[in-house]
């Protein structure tokens, strides 16, 4: 058998053939790399077109007026905001002079622009804050004025009144109670005591001791027996004297003492003389 050798000149290149799999392979990769970019430009183009339609449709939100709600009432308030198209937060907090219910600030400010739907806030007044009521029952009239002034309210006085227990010029009662919440600047009402109840002495001079007893008791005054005298005015068992006297001021309860009548005083019989010659 005969072999021939064939001899590859110098520089000349050779031609490797691909395996038919592998060029099918690298083909697929190709398409799926071209479906991909495609989808990713569709994509870019898409959200491209969604934000200048919304651009064209919507070239921005509305906006509107801030009015001015101070010294309105809460629901006055809250309606004139809503029909201008915007979200109302209330706060509430006390306030020393706004009346409760009415509003005492506001933000945004008046006259600011604010977005239509925008939430603003609203603050309205509870009323002034509440403080606790000193007691000054049995203090002196300045000494009471005094110690409410400082706890921030007034004082007016209502009335006097007798009484057995405070002293005269010193506060019997006060209206509200020590201890009351009350709103700071609110009035406490005080009756002033004009000391111990002054009743009239009746006049008993020369009535049944019965009926001068009575009367003394009806009076609000204690009757008692002080002993028993002669009168030229009162006849025997009737009042001859009483202490204190008629119409006299005294305390309530006081004791009028009176004096038994033994009547008018026995005369001396006239001693008859007889002269000797």
């Amino acid at each position: 058998t005969e072999h021939i050798s064939r001899t590859r000149p110098e520089g000349t290149a050779v031609m490797t053939q691909v395996p038919p799999e592998e060029e099918e392979e690298e083909q697929r990769r190709r398409v799926w790399l071209i479906v991909l970019v495609s989808l990713l430009v569709l994509g870019l183009i898409g959200l491209a077109a969604f934000f200048l339609v919304r651009s064209l449709l919507d070239p921005g939100a509305e906006t509107v007026t801030m009015p001015d709600v101070v010294g309105e009432q809460e629901d006055d308030a809250v309606q004139l905001l809503e029909s201008r198209g915007l979200r109302v937060n209330v706060e509430n907090e006390t306030h020393p002079t706004a009346p409760r219910g009415e509003v005492f600030d506001q933000n945004p400010d008046a006259g600011q622009d604010v977005e239509e739907g925008a939430e603003v806030t609203i603050t309205v007044s509870r009323g002034p804050p509440k403080e606790s009521v000193p007691d000054v029952v049995n203090q002196s009239e300045e000494s009471a004025r005094a110690e409410l002034d400082a706890a921030g309210f007034g004082m007016v006085v209502t009335g006097e009144q007798a009484s057995s227990e405070i002293p005269a010029g010193n506060v019997i009662s006060q209206e509200p109670a020590a201890g009351t919440r009350l709103a700071e600047g609110s009035d406490v009402n005080v009756v002033i005591s004009t000391g111990p109840e002054q009743v009239s002495v009746p006049d008993v001079v020369c009535d049944p001791i019965s009926e001068a007893r009575s009367e003394i008791i009806d009076a609000g005054l204690s009757p008692q027996e002080g002993g028993s005298e002669f009168s030229e005015e009162c006849p025997e068992g009737t009042v001859a004297r009483q202490d204190p006297g008629p119409n006299q001021q005294v305390e309530a309860g006081s004791t009028v003492t009176y004096y038994r009548s033994k009547g008018p005083e026995p005369t001396a019989e006239p001693t008859e003389t007889i002269t000797t010659p």
